[in-house]
């Protein structure tokens, strides 16, 4: 105890308590006092050493794929593209272009109903489930975990670099690769069969339209021939009533039953009406028909494409994630070695006035 806190004790001192001059440390006292516990720093360094390589040794492994994908070319959308020229040539819509399929897949990678689905067909699911005993609420909290772990975000924020960076991690590092390889092929082929969705939407949609207009213009035909072979009965009827069997000149045609023509041509017109076929009396039959059967030969099952091309391809991981073992270990002996030396110097600390 210095003198100032004498003073303001009123200078009384405890029993077996002296005076210092200064409040300084003193340097080679706490030295000397580590030293004699040296063991006790030394088996809490140990300790927490020990501690740390096995948790490095059993923590779980994250290994991490990465790729870098951007807008597919020509090479990659050929099966759209000639969908594309053969959808236009029939009137059909709803083809998307190479922008909208890569944001399309970009978006699907993203979605958290996907990857949590892909997560749950895993082999590493069952896995997980199977040696940690995972019950419902244990199974979602490892599913969120792992899907925050599949991501694709723009490589560069700025737009500066081309691309975007995907990544996938898993337990090992040929798991992380063949899921990556995987869950990019699910997303594709969920892509496909959408798509393929809804063109076949579409293509039914404008069926019904098309059929439906056949369906009009036929009962239009249909009606107009029987109206036509009528009047042509009619007006042979007054030819003959008339007596003209041959076609007249210099006759006007306006009235409704008209006998220009003669019993003769009537009769050649009302033979070729009763025998033409309906698609020959109304062309526009045959127009909608053609439609028709063009885009029932659309194949839409046979559509195939990429929505992205690779600017860096997939690969196995040549280092981990997690955890950085090194690292581990050497914080884990750090933090012991300044946990035995607290622990000296505080023993020391309330040990100093008995010992004085």
């Amino acid at each position: 105890m210095n003198k100032n806190e004498i003073n303001s004790m009123g200078g009384q001192l405890p029993s077996g308590w002296t005076v210092s001059d200064d409040d300084s440390l003193d340097l080679r006292e706490l030295c000397m006092a580590l030293w004699q516990r040296k063991w006790l720093i030394v088996a809490t360094t140990s300790l927490f050493a020990v501690v740390g390589i096995v948790y490095a040794l059993l923590a779980p492994q994250v290994w991490s794929t990465k790729a870098v994908i951007d807008l597919p070319q020509s090479k990659e959308l050929a099966s759209l593209n000639r969908l594309k020229l053969q959808a236009d040539l029939v009137g059909l819509s709803g083809i998307p272009s190479e922008q909208e399929v890569f944001n399309d897949f970009v978006q699907r990678f993203n979605a958290y109903d996907r990857r949590r689905d892909f997560l749950l067909a895993s082999d590493l699911f069952a896995q997980e489930v199977k040696e940690q005993a995972l019950d419902t609420k244990g199974q979602r909290r490892w599913v969120r975990k792992w899907a925050e772990l599949i991501q694709a975000e723009p490589v560069d924020k700025k737009k500066e670099l081309p691309g975007i960076a995907l990544s996938l991690s898993a337990d090992t590092a040929e798991n992380s690769l063949q899921m990556t390889q995987g869950y990019i092929n699910y997303v594709v082929e969920q892509q496909r069969e959408s798509l393929i969705e809804e063109l076949k939407a579409s293509q039914e949609h404008m069926l019904d339209s098309l059929e439906t207009q056949l369906k009009m213009v036929k009962e239009d035909a249909t009606l107009a021939l029987k109206r036509d072979v009528a009047n042509t009965e009619l007006s042979a009827e007054v030819a003959r009533a008339a007596g003209v069997s041959t076609p007249l000149e210099n006759y006007a045609d306006n009235d409704r039953f008209a006998i220009m023509l003669g019993t003769k041509g009537l009769e050649a017109r009302l033979k070729v009406l009763k025998s033409i076929d309906l698609t020959v009396y109304q062309p526009k039959l045959a127009e909608l028909q053609s439609k028709i059967d063009r885009l029932k030969a659309l194949k839409l099952d046979d559509l195939h494409f990429q929505p992205f091309i690779y600017l860096d391809a997939p690969e196995e991981p040549l280092t981990r994630d997690k955890p950085k073992r090194p690292l581990v270990v050497v914080l884990a002996t750090l933090l012991g070695g300044m946990l035995g030396i607290g622990i000296v110097l505080i023993q020391h600390a309330f040990r100093r006035p008995k010992m004085a």
